[in-house]
Parts: C-alpha cells; sequence; structure tokens
C-alpha cells in the first residue's frame, strides 16, 4: 500500500509540474502572439502615415483622397478599423462606415476621442500609443499616432483590430483553452470561452493584481483558478506589450488551460497503478504496448512530415491537438513550416516590387548604397488625359484600367530587357543597361517602345467594342551617363538611377503632347547608340528647345506598327524638315534657337 501511494503521488506530481509548464509555455506564446499584433499594427500604421500624399490630404481636408489612400493599406494589413482625424480632433474619415453614417459619428466613442487625442500630443521619443476601446459595433485594439507634415503635426492615423478576433489568434498560438483581455481595473473586456457566452462568466482580478502586476513586469507570472459553468480553468496572467495611455500598458492578458484533461488523467493514474498493483505483469505489458504506440504515432508523422518537406512540400502540417511536449513540438514543426512559406511569400513578393536582375544582385550583396555611374537608355512614358480620367470614373476603375496598362508595359520591358524601376501614378520609368550591362541598350528601348504601342493597339481594340474610351500614351527616350543604385539609408533603401539623363527623358515625353501623331521621340544619344539603326523605321525632328536644357536637343519620332487613336492637333507652328523614314511631325516653333 505503501508502495502505491508513493507511485500515486510521484505520478500526480509529474502530471502537475507538466500541467504548470504547458500553462506557463501558453502565457509566453500569448505573449508573443500580442506583441507580433502590435508589431503588425505599427507597421501598417507607418505605412499609411507615410504613403505618399497622405499628410497633404490630411492637412487639406480632402476625404476622398484620404480614403483612396487608406483603404488599400488597411486591407493589405488587415485591419478593422482606420480613423483618421485632423489636428483639432475632428474626425475626417472613418473605415469601414456604415452606409448613411458619417465619420463623426462613427468615430467619436470616448475611448477613441481620447486616444486621437494621446496620439496628437506625443510625449517622449515614442509617439504611438494603444489601447482597447468599446464601440458600438464591439472592442477593438487601437493604435495610433500623429501624422506630421515637416515638425508639424497635422492630425493622427488610428488603425484597429476587432479584440475577438485577435484573441482568438492569441489562442491559437500559445495552445490555450481561452484568452482575456482585462482593461485597467481589472475588469474582463474581451474573452474567447464559447461555453461562457459573456465575460459575466469571467470575474475581476483580485484587488490590487491589476496593479502589482503592472508595477512589477518581471515578476514571476501569476495565476488563479477560475470556476466557470463549463468547468475548471487555471490562468496565467501577463502584462500586454506596448504604450497605452498615461504612459501605462493597454492591458492585461489571461491565459487559461482547462484541468478536465489533467484531473482525467489523475484519475486516469491511481487507476492504471492499481491495475498494476492486482496484475503487475499484464498490466505492465498491455500499458507498455499502449504508451509505445501513443508516443510513436505523432513521432512517426513528425518524421513523415519533415520527409514532405525535405522535398520541397511546403503544404503540409501535423495536428497540434496534444496538450503534452510532443503537442508542443507539433506546433514549433507547423510554426518552421509557415515561416518557410512565408520566407518564400516575401521572396516572391519582393520580386514583384524589385525586377529579378536587381532581386538578385541585392541578394548576392552586389549593389550597395551610393551607387555606380553607367551610361543606359532611359524611357519615360506617361498616360495622356490621365487626370480628366481620374474625375470622371471612380477609384476602382482607375486602378483597373492602370493595372491593364501597366501589365502591357511590365510585358514588354521584361520582353526586352528592361527593368522597370518605378511606377508614378499613370507613369513608368525603365532602364536599359543598369544593374546588368548590354551593349544594345538603346535599341532594347525602341523595341519595347513599340511593344507598348502594340500592346496599347490591342487593349484600345478590346476597350472599344466593350464602349469604352481608348487609351493614348507618350513615350520618351534618351540615352547618358547616370548613377545608378541604392539610394536612402540602412533602414530603407530604393534601387533607382538619377541624372540629367533621365530628366531630358521626362521632357521628351512631355513633347510628344505638341507633335501630332507622334507618341515616341528620342534624342540624338539614343540614335547614336543604336547598335541595329536600320531595324527602325524613324524621323529626324531636327534641333527643338528643350525646357531646363542650355543646348537645343536633336530629336527623332519613332514609326511603328501602331499609330495613336485620336491625337489632338499640335500646339505648335511653322514649317517642317524631313528626317529619315518620312516628314517630319514637328514645326520649327519648337526646333528654333533660343
Amino acid at each position: 500500500m505503501v508502495g502505491t501511494y508513493l507511485l500515486v503521488s510521484s505520478a500526480n506530481q509529474s502530471l502537475h509540474e507538466r500541467f504548470n509548464k504547458q500553462l506557463l509555455d501558453a502565457a509566453k506564446g500569448a505573449s508573443d502572439s500580442l506583441a507580433q499584433a502590435e508589431v503588425q499594427q505599427i507597421a501598417g500604421l507607418r505605412a499609411m502615415i507615410y504613403t505618399q500624399g497622405f499628410s497633404e490630404a490630411l492637412s487639406g481636408g480632402d476625404r476622398n483622397k484620404l480614403s483612396a489612400l487608406a483603404a488599400p493599406q488597411a486591407l493589405n494589413y488587415g485591419f478593422d478599423r482606420v480613423v483618421v482625424v485632423s489636428s483639432d480632433a475632428v474626425p475626417l474619415l472613418a473605415l469601414p462606415q456604415k452606409p448613411g453614417q458619417s465619420s463623426s459619428a462613427t468615430a467619436t466613442a470616448p475611448g477613441l476621442t481620447a486616444l486621437a487625442n494621446a496620439a496628437l500630443h506625443p510625449s517622449g521619443t515614442l509617439d504611438k500609443v494603444s489601447a482597447v476601446v468599446n464601440t458600438s459595433d464591439g472592442n477593438f485594439f487601437y493604435t495610433g499616432g500623429p501624422v506630421r507634415s515637416g515638425d508639424k503635426i497635422v492630425g493622427a492615423a488610428l488603425v484597429g483590430t476587432d479584440m475577438s478576433r485577435l484573441l482568438r489568434q492569441v489562442e491559437r498560438d500559445s495552445l490555450s483553452d481561452g484568452a482575456v483581455f482585462y482593461g485597467r481595473n481589472g475588469a474582463p473586456v474581451e474573452e474567447t470561452l464559447t461555453a461562457a457566452k459573456s465575460t459575466q462568466s469571467i470575474t475581476a482580478l483580485p484587488a490590487s493584481w491589476y496593479d502589482d502586476i503592472v508595477a512589477n513586469p518581471k515578476a514571476p507570472v501569476r495565476f488563479r483558478t477560475l470556476s466557470l459553468p463549463d468547468g475548471t480553468y487555471l490562468e496565467a496572467l501577463g502584462i500586454v506589450q506596448g504604450r497605452g495611455m498615461s504612459n501605462q500598458p493597454p492591458g492585461l492578458y489571461g491565459v487559461m488551460l482547462s484541468t478536465r484533461a489533467l484531473d482525467s488523467r489523475l484519475q486516469d493514474n491511481l487507476g492504471l497503478l492499481l491495475l498494476v498493483f492486482g496484475f503487475a505483469l499484464v498490466s505492465i505489458i498491455v500499458t507498455g504496448g499502449l504508451l509505445a504506440t501513443w508516443i510513436d504515432r505523432p513521432v512517426n508523422q513528425l518524421v513523415a512530415a519533415s520527409g514532405q518537406v525535405a522535398i520541397g512540400n511546403l503544404d503540409i502540417s501535423v495536428s497540434t491537438a496534444r496538450h503534452d511536449e510532443l503537442g508542443v513540438l507539433a506546433m514549433r514543426f507547423n510554426d518552421m513550416v509557415a515561416g518557410l512559406r512565408q520566407l518564400l511569400f516575401v521572396k516572391d513578393l519582393f520580386g514583384r516590387f524589385v525586377s529579378p536582375e536587381v532581386s538578385a544582385r541585392l541578394l548576392a550583396g552586389q549593389i550597395e548604397l551610393g551607387g555606380e555611374q553607367r551610361t543606359v537608355t532611359i524611357l519615360f512614358s506617361d498616360l495622356r488625359e490621365f487626370t480628366r480620367l481620374s474625375e470622371e470614373h471612380s477609384a476602382h476603375e482607375i486602378v483597373d484600367l492602370l493595372n491593364e496598362y501597366f501589365r502591357i508595359i511590365i510585358h514588354a520591358a521584361r520582353q526586352n530587357g528592361g527593368i522597370v524601376n518605378k511606377f508614378g501614378g499613370d507613369s513608368t520609368l525603365i532602364v536599359f543597361g543598369a544593374p546588368m550591362d548590354m551593349a544594345d541598350h538603346a535599341d532594347r528601348a525602341l523595341a519595347t517602345a513599340i511593344a507598348m504601342r502594340d500592346g496599347l493597339a490591342t487593349l484600345n481594340a478590346h476597350r472599344s467594342l466593350e464602349g469604352w474610351e481608348v487609351l493614348r500614351q507618350g513615350i520618351g527616350i534618351n540615352t547618358g551617363p547616370v548613377i545608378a543604385g541604392q539610394v536612402g539609408s540602412e533602414d530603407r533603401m530604393e534601387y533607382t538611377v538619377i541624372g540629367d539623363a533621365v530628366n531630358l527623358a521626362s521632357r521628351l515625353q512631355a513633347m510628344t503632347k505638341d507633335l501630332p501623331g507622334c507618341d515616341v521621340v528620342f534624342s540624338e544619344a539614343t540614335h547614336a547608340a543604336l547598335v541595329a539603326p536600320s531595324n527602325f523605321n524613324y524621323s529626324d525632328q531636327g534641333l527643338v528647345e528643350v525646357r531646363g536644357k542650355q543646348q537645343d536637343v536633336q530629336i527623332y519620332t519613332l514609326i511603328g506598327s501602331a499609330p495613336e487613336p485620336g491625337v489632338s492637333p499640335a500646339r505648335a507652328k511653322g514649317s517642317a524638315q524631313t528626317g529619315k523614314s518620312g516628314g517630319s511631325l514637328v514645326a520649327p516653333a519648337m526646333r528654333s534657337a533660343r
């Protein structure tokens, strides 16, 4: 009997220790999950605040532009709410907004107003502030920060995540049975226990617990036992990291594990030990076989899954239903596979924003901050009458139009080895000859212009059939020395080209507006750099005056297979000269010396 008692006591103590360790692991997982959520919100908030034109739209009170700039960022970062206020805390934008409801009606919750004021008046070096705000639509975890134009604060932006969704994520990440958020008075604000149905089943923290935990962030994790309608839970409490109101944390979190499994296993241990006491040999054989199978199954699953990962199959996961070390190991394995998928996703996403050539050289460390001097050919394109199109069509229609147009440009550039360096609204800058050397960069630029012209003609044919107006573009091409490389700082860099050759390409593009029937203009420098000029049909337009240039520039117009539709008459006047392949399209008023 004494031996049985000692065996039962030892087994029970081991179960309790494992249960407590599991709860501590859950608390750490919850803390990491909440920290990651705040990092995500701050990253999204910064991306929104530093979006080009955001501060100007806020300064001017342009609600439509604020919505157009904020909505993509909110969708990209998965925000449930976005609120933008002016410098005097007047709501200008609230996303999403119910039909017929004004921004001020959506953003006037008392807690939201207080958070906006805190964001408008930052203290110290940390200018981001977080808080849980109760609104008519539920509880949301908001992070806010000031929007500056220079050194002046012109307003504030707040981004929010639904607390119920956030806590469900915390519950999954921590492998717990429930998660709770406690407000500054120690009362539960939001929870995930579906059986409890409401926070009234979870009691507030004992008096002074909230202040004690906040005042001693490095103290051991504090536990408490909760008796709820669906059973007994052991809860671990921790501080929600981040800067809240009045320089206090946003609140406390709690993660819970049900004691049902522990109680059940204690009873199982007692029965098992009594069975061992009565039938020692048989029980050892049976129990040993069962335990071996119980342990081997998840191990075999992990071995099989790791084999799949080794051959490149990342669409795999293992069960995390177990609440023990193997369950934690399975969760870590799934996290590792998810991290590998995320790495591949980031690499693919990186390739969408940076060309494969630039991406390869960046990853190989062959492009350093500062750049190098190269002789390249620059192609600058612009969509005609884009301002009018933007006024006459919705933002969604404009985005669809630009995506169709840019698809043509990207295809033409890649087909001829060009690097799409940047998009600027409706304009595009394409580089030939950097970062990879190419002897025929000028020829590739002209070939790209022809491919863009043909692609736009095909697109316009489809648009005409669907009853949409056709599009027109202007293209300027110039060759010359530039500085090509990374510009910025160690924290944020951009691969670009800088130099007068880029500026002249932009000026030549603008000239196409004044040349009747012309959509492509290139300079004498590009003409001189052609390796096979006989491959192209073009017209010599002579010397023209270019704004910002001290010397007149000799230009050529490219003749291709698809003329632009609906070309407006030229604004220049006078006689013309004849180039290589046909009559001149430019009047001497443009060609005259200054």
